[in-house]
């Protein structure tokens, strides 16, 4: 699993080629899906790290559902995690590369605003970022992908129609902390 993602942030072609049977894309953002501790904020604090020093096209942002949720309630929008158009003129739009942690397990209001509901605007937007812009969101859960698509499930399907583009990754072991 390192390996494949060792290619895959470096764009490796051969990245596709590790797990045939999962049919993973190059293109595709990656969603690690694990027990508590099983590592997944771990690795992709290490790919970050890693692509930062590099200077990799790929590197990005780790940011925890926490941190988006404080963000929005001290700006009252997600703009710096999804289309960072602050100080831009003709509705210019900067968005980056973004790992969000822990989605799926708060369901905490923070002044009248569910978290789930922000997870959802987020990850919408973030979908349109990926489409349109080439700007990845990447994903860390406790969750399995069933459990998921179920937490986000909507009588639109919106957003688990777009976890489709996601390489569903499952880390196996119990805690490692």
């Amino acid at each position: 699993m390192i390996r494949f993602l060792l290619h895959y942030f470096n764009r490796c072609r051969s990245a596709e080629g590790i797990y045939p049977e999962k049919d993973y894309k190059l293109h595709n953002n990656i969603m690690l899906c694990g027990g508590v501790g099983a590592g997944k904020t771990v690795l992709m604090q290490t790919f970050a790290a890693y692509l930062i020093q590099i200077r990799s096209p790929m590197m990005f942002l780790n940011l925890s559902v926490g941190q988006m949720v404080n963000y929005y309630t001290l700006h009252n929008n997600l703009d710096k995690y999804t289309y960072n158009e602050n100080d831009s003129k003709a509705f210019q739009c900067f968005p980056i590369n973004l790992c969000l942690n822990d989605i799926g397990l708060d369901l905490t209001t923070f002044y009248g605003t569910n978290t789930k509901e922000l997870c959802s605007e987020f990850l919408f937007a973030r979908s349109e970022i990926w489409q349109f812009y080439d700007k990845y969101c990447h994903i860390t859960t406790n969750l399995s992908a069933k459990q998921l698509m179920k937490y986000f499930d909507d009588e639109h399907g919106r957003i688990n129609d777009r976890f489709k583009k996601y390489n569903v990754i499952h880390l196996q072991g119990e805690s490692r902390r």
